[in-house]
């Protein structure tokens, strides 16, 4: 009878611990499909740094993106409700800085160009200033990435979740992609190292590489290391309660 009652009891706890487990990968699985974004913190001296890719938005208010195309300035009209989409390439100068009340402030920051609802509005130019655009910060849609080539040599700092990855005289090859913000952190991309005392850049990102290697997290090893010590958890504590019942 014992015998029957302790197989019973083994099959419940085996199958709670599966349970377990399975909830808990689905719910890790979920997570990174929303994309876990990781602070980040660069700057360098000496060294090179660009933009690459897009960032796409939806303006909350009225206002206008004034440019400059070979040497005329322009201004472009932005409503509420417009979607914005900004393209750079190897851009080297001005500042980009997305605030976390959605505030969206740029200067002298060279484009690849820029569409207003899917219609290309410019090309090959400079923005001097964005005048009065609030983003709606659940529409931000990121590609941008910051480089600094191995090319050079100069001191460089550079963090990624909290962990320092390379300080000093180096040059390390760094790339950050998908740089983003959110209402509780800024981005900030300043070639004018007016912000940060010297060019660098720090705010969300998706990932980082340094000389070719992702900056390691916690990815499917992880995520079943995590789930066999629930389970193995989950049957010790059954194996347990079986024992002290049969004492």
């Amino acid at each position: 009878m014992k015998s029957s009652k302790t197989g019973s009891m083994f099959k419940k706890v085996a199958v709670l611990g599966i349970v377990l487990t399975l909830a808990l990968i689905i719910n890790t699985a979920a997570v990174q499909a929303h994309e876990d974004f990781k602070s980040f913190y660069l700057r360098v001296i000496g060294r090179d740094m660009m933009l690459d890719g897009s960032i796409t938005f939806t303006s909350t208010t009225n206002g206008a993106i004034l440019i400059s195309v070979n040497g005329l300035p322009r201004s472009i009209s932005v409503h509420s409700g417009d979607e914005v989409e900004i393209f750079f390439e190897e851009a080297e100068t001005g500042s980009l800085r997305i605030y976390t009340n959605g505030m969206i402030l740029a200067e002298a920051m060279s484009f690849k160009k820029i569409k207003i609802n899917g219609v290309l509005v410019a090309e090959e130019g400079v923005i001097i200033e964005l005048v009065n655009i609030v983003l709606d910060m659940d529409t931000i849609c990121s590609a941008l990435k910051i480089t600094v080539p191995d090319a050079s040599s100069g001191y460089t700092y550079f963090k990624f979740n909290d962990e320092e990855l390379v300080d000093g005289i180096s040059d390390d090859e760094i790339i950050v992609i998908k740089l983003t913000a959110s209402e509780e952190r800024e981005l900030i991309i300043d070639f004018l190292a007016k912000i940060l005392g010297s060019p660098g850049a720090y705010g969300l990102a998706a990932t980082a590489y340094v000389n070719g290697e992702e900056v390691p997290e916690l990815g499917l090893p992880g995520i079943l290391g995590v789930s066999t010590i629930a389970l193995a958890t989950v049957l010790l504590y059954g194996k347990r309660r079986v024992f002290l019942r049969n004492r």
